[in-house]
């Protein structure tokens, strides 16, 4: 039994037999007997998916990777398997030039004869746009088609279909390319049983452990990185001697007189990356240490770089067991960390790329979600000189609201929770955000912000544009906070502003019962009176609060009484010269008494807002 790669996804624009470029194909697996006819392996995909030959027909064509000098990327020969004698041809090719047996599966509606003339199919089409059919330059969707001209010296793929004696479907025009069979997998449940990725491969095939002279690379990364898995499989470690934008090479570490050594580089009229002189190691092996230069943090992102983009929780000791785990190589806790940060910027691209994309993508948003709001705000760079620059500016803050979550706060509770959380990446900043409640307690994000820190002129900012973005004309909304000086500043400031546009004067301010408990634990440090009080700040009987209010003063009182007393013992053992600093020491009445009951206690929220 051999693997058979099954490809299914948009189909691209092609003509059968010509060079052209795939990209974004998903991959099924399928273990079937190589050596069967076309009319086992397409009666087995017929049974895969389930497709009813009565209203379908399946057309299946092989798929051929080819090397095209200075190709951008995975270069394949597609063209149709009409007989089982162009089967055992491709067959025979897959075997001699050794490179995966694929097929790749195209479903068509049968044509039904009405009143003696051909006519449309009552079954439903498998893409039924019209828009999705593309002219034969073209390509759908997620997949890239690109016609390659065949170097020198390559036949191409249509030669197959010659010496089988044609595809067997001459009839069928460019007008009538069958579709993807996209649907049929997503119906038999196999559209998420991808085991392969097609889409960052070389198209030199360089996954071997061998070195050879004309090998070809992408750029000068992947040359280094071939060179590590080789240094890995070969169990002897090589340093790099020369590294320029244009050439590499790198010689043996362990014997200064070991002619290994390896020269790629970049030639004026090449895109790539070539090998052009090598030469074999004469050391014996395994001179490949533990935390080698080999296994870097750059080497550590690629080898990790799908596991990182599937969880990006990872942590660098997952990462350093990975690592020990497919190469037998032990690394640092660091390298492991700096090799995680890489995979992230290989990923998901650096701070300052997403920093500078971040407008573009919220305007973006905007657009194709209708009510999305966005607010940004920038100043110009000052140049050493101290004049400005208009050209380039730099980011300060940059707000938005999802239009579904500004359509959803219409129907929760009229809440809204606001609290900052600084940020723990490379240009540092702080997120603000705003938070609803449904009427099932379920939480609904309505706003956020990044902003330069938390402070009276970024609050006012982000509470103004939740005033004039989100909440509207709607009346009596209550904003719950910490008692954060700039969010105090700014509900102040919007609540007696005279500006109609941004005038807040309804508004109703609470405050967070956890924060309030957090600094009643910095005050006495006792866990159980910051539950007692929790319990008090959402009590609504009025004898049951004065109880737990008496509780909490009391013991509070006996905290202070008993701290005095130490203190005196202290002063009556000191000696001359010797002093005890001591510290304020208030009861819960005292404590709460500068803090208004209105904007805590559920008792005394006597307007409902909270």
């Amino acid at each position: 039994m051999a693997c058979i790669h099954i490809y299914y996804g948009d189909r691209p624009a092609v003509l059968h037999g010509r060079l052209v470029t795939i990209q974004n194909c998903h991959v099924l697996e399928s273990s079937i007997d190589p050596y069967s006819d076309l009319d086992q392996l397409k009666s087995h995909i017929v049974d895969l998916l389930g497709v009813n030959l009565n209203s379908y027909q399946v057309h299946l064509e092989g798929v051929r990777p080819r090397v095209v000098p200075n190709a951008p990327m995975v270069v394949y020969t597609l063209f149709e398997l009409g007989r089982n004698n162009a089967w055992a041809l491709y067959v025979r090719k897959a075997g001699e030039e050794g490179f995966d047996l694929g097929v790749y599966v195209n479903i068509v509606s049968r044509p039904r004869s009405l009143d003696g003339g051909e006519g449309t199919s009552s079954h439903p089409r498998v893409q039924d746009d019209p828009g999705s059919m593309v002219e034969d330059d073209a390509a759908p969707g997620g997949v890239e088609a690109e016609e390659v001209a065949p170097p020198e010296g390559e036949v191409d793929g249509g030669c197959m279909d010659d010496e089988a004696g044609g595809s067997g479907d001459e009839d069928m025009s460019d007008e009538d390319d069958p579709q993807p069979a996209i649907q049929f997998f997503r119906a038999a449940g196999l559209l998420d049983c991808s085991v392969g990725d097609y889409r960052g491969l070389s198209g030199w095939g360089y996954d071997n452990a061998d070195i050879q002279i004309g090998q070809r690379f992408h750029d000068k990364a992947e040359v280094i990185h071939f060179l590590g898995n080789y240094a890995i499989t070969s169990r002897r470690e090589h340093h790099c001697t020369r590294s320029e934008p244009k050439a590499y090479e790198v010689r043996c570490t362990k014997r200064p007189d070991c002619p290994f050594f390896v020269r790629a580089h970049k030639s004026k009229h090449e895109e790539s990356f070539i090998i052009s002189r090598h030469s074999t190691h004469s050391c014996t092996t395994d001179s490949l240490r533990n935390m080698s230069r080999i296994v870097d943090a750059r080497y550590v992102a690629q080898l990790v770089v799908t596991l990182v983009g599937s969880d990006i929780s990872l942590t660098p000791k997952s990462i350093m067991e990975e690592v020990n785990t497919r190469t037998g190589m032990e690394i640092s806790y660091m390298t492991a960390w700096r090799g995680k940060q890489k995979a992230m910027k290989m990923l998901f691209g650096g701070f300052k790329e997403s920093f500078n994309h971040a407008p573009r993508l919220l305007q973006k948003i905007s657009i194709t979600n209708p009510g999305t709001q966005f607010a940004m705000a920038d100043e110009p760079i000052r140049l050493d000189d101290g004049s400005f620059t208009m050209e380039n500016r730099y980011l300060i803050r940059l707000f938005w609201s999802f239009g579904q979550c500004i359509e959803g706060f219409r129907y929760c509770r009229p809440v809204l929770c606001v609290d900052g959380t600084f940020l723990s990446g490379k240009y540092h900043g702080t997120l603000l955000t705003a938070l609803s409640a449904d009427a099932t307690n379920k939480i609904l994000p309505i706003a956020f912000a990044y902003v330069e820190s938390e402070n009276n002129d970024s609050w006012l900012w982000f509470l103004t544009l939740i005033k004039t973005r989100v909440v509207g004309h709607r009346q009596r909304v209550c904003v719950i906070s910490d008692r954060h000086a700039g969010i105090l500043h700014a509900l102040d400031t919007l609540h007696d502003s005279e500006d109609p546009a941004t005038a807040w004067p309804d508004v109703e301010r609470r405050w967070c019962m956890r924060h309030l408990g957090a600094n009643l634990y910095t005050q006495f440090r006792d866990k159980r009176l910051v539950k007692k009080f929790k319990g008090l700040c959402v009590q609504n009987q009025q004898s049951k609060f004065n109880q737990i209010w008496q509780e909490l003063n009391e013991k509070t009182r006996k905290m202070v009484q008993a701290e005095q007393a130490k203190e005196d013992a202290l002063r009556s053992q000191m000696v001359e010269g010797q002093t005890v600093r001591s510290r304020s020491r208030v009861t819960f009445a005292q404590w709460i008494a500068q803090k208004p009951a209105t904007r805590w206690s559920l008792l005394h929220d006597t307007d409902g807002a909270r």
